[in-house]
């Protein structure tokens, strides 16, 4: 009869001699091995059974397959990840090797080896001879960083068909995922004139492949792209950019923006920001105008104008007057500040009044501001000015009577600064033949003015007329003076 199954079958023919034939579809290992092949007969002569036995090996032959699993994978920075490879084949797999590649031109490093036919076979290679596979499981990696990306390869061999070596790869690619990061630069103190250099870092996974930097104006100081040739910045998933500014002024001063980009987990573009400070230091200075010791007009309208230069910004100016009052400002507390002032580094004050004679003196600026140990904290300026008035005379009246028995005074006020000598003040009659010397007399009443008195005690009528007060070459100031006879009552 014929033995069958699904997959196998056992056929046998002939009479004295019986051929038999096994075949199996199966296409599993599981047919490797030794089959036994028994035939038995009754001898007529003592009916015992006879039997007598062959054996045949039979091995299944495969060229060895390597599967590596994931293929590909996304893993998060700082987090663990595993991948799994398996070599199967028949004969079972002589060598296994898991390495992973390194930078062009390096051999790579063989994470796990296998190989029996130099006696290594590590115990973390299992080998399943039933299944005829070889197995590696690679989790070392518990916190994985930038290093740890990268593509990992399997290769595998073993003994096929007419015992020829055959040979199989595979790999997975592994990315590692993180946010573009820029980590806090460090701001800078940079005195003025001087170049500075600031350099910051940034990092993400995938790489970072775009970079801006704003200065305080807000303007674009560096754009770089990984497709561009700049220099500016260099790296990889980690990165060092660079700015650089030579002789530093003022519109160096203030907060500078960074702005990266990556592409992140799920192909997600991501945006990080970040910033620093460059403070200018400098000498402070101080000016003030008007510049040179000058005059001013009795009251006129006067501006004392103060200018501080300094870098940091100069955060207080005081203006000392004359009299010793202090005009103070400070920044930030503009409430508090009797000093009119504006400005960031250069910071410029003005003082207006109306000129008097006590206006007269030392005008003092003193700026501040914050600086290094080196520098100078404060500095001063000062201008002297004096009032000046032009002499002027005035008489008290524009006109008046008198009798010629009568008492006649005329008084003349002089005033100006500087002041001139009392002899220096003259009465004239608009007659020129009367001469009014020893009629009149003049005093100093303080440091600017002068009294001039005029008498004349029963004046005639020919000092009917015009007096005029002279005081140096002030304005004439003349008086009308009408004297008259007095009439007496005849009985």
């Amino acid at each position: 009869g014929i033995f069958s199954s699904d997959t196998d079958s056992l056929t046998c023919s002939g009479e004295n001699v019986l051929t038999c034939t096994y075949t199996t579809d199966s296409n599993s290992y599981d047919g490797s091995g030794r089959f036994t092949c028994t035939g038995y007969n009754v001898l007529p002569e003592t009916s015992n059974t006879q039997q007598s036995t062959v054996n045949i090996d039979v091995a299944v032959i495969k060229s060895v397959v390597v599967t590596v699993t994931p293929s590909s994978y996304e893993v998060e920075y700082g987090y663990g990840f595993t991948i799994n490879s398996v070599a199967v084949g028949g004969r079972i797999p002589f060598y296994l090797e898991f390495s992973k590649l390194p930078s062009s031109g390096v051999a790579p490093q063989p994470i796990a080896l296998y190989n029996t036919d130099t006696s290594k076979t590590p115990s973390n290679v299992v080998v399943d001879t039933q299944r005829q596979t070889l197995s590696f499981t690679y989790d070392s990696v518990t916190s994985a960083d930038y290093d740890d990306a990268g593509e990992y390869t399997c290769s595998s061999k073993n003994r096929a068909a007419g015992n020829q070596v055959v040979e199989d790869k595979g790999s997975a690619i592994i990315t590692i995922v993180k946010d573009v990061e820029i980590p806090q630069p460090q701001s800078i103190d940079v005195d003025f004139d001087s170049s500075f250099t600031v350099n910051f870092s940034l990092n993400g996974g995938r790489p970072p492949f775009s970079v801006t930097v704003t200065n305080p104006d807000g303007n674009v100081i560096l754009s770089w792209t990984r497709s561009s040739n700049s220099n500016q910045c260099t790296g990889t998933n980690e990165m060092t950019c660079s700015i650089s500014e030579d002789e530093a002024d003022y519109s160096h001063d203030g907060t500078y923006t960074i702005s990266a980009k990556n592409i992140a987990a799920e192909n997600e573009e991501k945006t990080a920001t970040s910033s620093f400070t460059v403070d200018i230091f400098k000498n402070v200075t101080a000016s003030i105008l008007p510049a040179v010791d000058s005059n001013m007009t009795y009251k006129a309208e006067q501006t004392i104008t103060c200018v501080v230069n300094g870098g940091l910004p100069p955060y207080q100016v005081d203006l000392t007057l004359p009299n010793l009052e202090v005009k103070t400002w400070s920044r930030g507390i503009s409430a508090s500040s009797s000093l009119s002032c504006s400005g960031e580094h250069v910071v410029t004050c003005e003082h207006s009044f109306t000129a008097e004679y006590e206006s007269d003196g030392d005008y003092i600026c003193k700026g501040y501001n914050r600086v290094r140990s080196s520098a100078k904290r404060y500095d001063t300026a000062n201008v002297k000015l004096t009032t000046v008035r032009g002499i002027e005379a005035d008489v008290t009246s524009n006109s008046t009577n008198v009798l010629t028995d009568g008492y006649l005074e005329l008084n003349c006020t002089v005033v100006g600064k500087p002041l001139i000598r009392e002899n220096e003040v003259t009465w004239i009659h608009s007659n020129k033949d009367i001469d009014l010397t020893g009629n009149y007399s003049t005093s100093k009443a303080d440091d600017y003015t002068l009294y001039s008195v005029l008498v004349l005690d029963k004046p005639s009528v020919s000092y009917d007329g015009e007096f005029t007060c002279i005081a140096g070459n002030a304005n004439l100031s003349k008086i009308r003076v009408t004297v008259a006879e007095k009439e007496y009552l005849k009985v």
